[in-house]
């Protein structure tokens, strides 16, 4: 009887994608457009440099730390797509600057969603 094959790191464990993430420098984040509420993945903080997550609890908070120099925003983005969302959403792309706090330096966000 041949020997098994052994089994990729792929197929021996499953793929979280939040620690991929994590591990390039990525944080995820769900916003319920309904109740304005922006759940975060836990590395989210060091990301952004946003000591207090609670300030980005809603996309309101997080909107008030966007750079004002920016011309679209995450908001703009999503409410304002031509295409019509059936349901699934509507896939967007935008770069932005945000501001943590006047200390901070621009971070700028690539954002990529649905």
């Amino acid at each position: 009887m041949p020997a098994a094959e052994p089994k990729s790191a792929c197929e021996n464990e499953a793929l979280d994608p939040a620690a991929i993430m994590a591990a390039v420098g990525e944080a995820a984040y769900v916003w319920s457009i309904g109740s304005d509420e922006l759940t975060w993945a836990p590395n989210a903080g060091d990301v952004l440099a946003v000591s207090d997550v609670g300030v980005i609890a809603t996309g309101r908070g997080f909107a008030k730390l966007v750079d004002p120099d920016t011309t679209v925003t995450r908001y703009d983005a999503v409410m304002g797509s031509t295409p019509r969302d059936e349901g699934a959403g509507v896939p967007y792309q935008i770069q932005y600057a945000l501001r943590a706090n006047d200390n901070e330096p621009r971070r700028w966000i690539e954002g990529t969603g649905r």
